[in-house]
């Protein structure tokens, strides 16, 4: 298993303060499936989908850059949603449901609901600078 740190920044506002989930780099843990990281070359926004089928997921304007982790798809084993939105060329994930809801309320920011199932890391947050 391994914590994983969103390495993107919203602009100038947000600064990540710890690891944000905890996952597994590999195959083989009991009903979890891949989460892949899909890249936008032109904007180079980020966006992590979970692959269900074995299939590389696809979104239009984004390249597969590979599996990132193993997760959870439905809520099991002391597991906690993985909260995505999207803004106008940027996307951020949490397990913070606050920190979820506060960037919802940023003008141009929308729910896309649950990523994944993660485990959580004690203390992990974002901080509004």
């Amino acid at each position: 298993m391994a914590q994983f740190v969103a390495v993107q920044t919203l602009g100038q506002n947000w600064q990540i303060d710890r690891p944000s989930f905890i996952a597994w780099t590999s195959p083989g843990q009991p009903s979890t499936t891949p989460l892949w990281e899909l890249i936008n070359p032109t904007t180079r926004d980020v966006v992590y989908l979970l692959s269900t089928n074995g299939i590389t997921p696809t979104l239009s304007g984004f390249s597969a850059a590979g599996i990132i982790s193993y997760v959870y798809p439905t809520q099991i084993c002391g597991s906690v949603p993985l909260y995505a939105a999207a803004g106008p060329s940027d996307h951020w994930y949490t397990t913070n449901l606050i920190e979820h809801d506060e960037l919802l309320g940023v003008s141009g920011w929308t729910d896309d609901g649950i990523a994944a199932y993660v485990l959580p890391v004690d203390g992990a947050s974002l901080l509004f600078k």
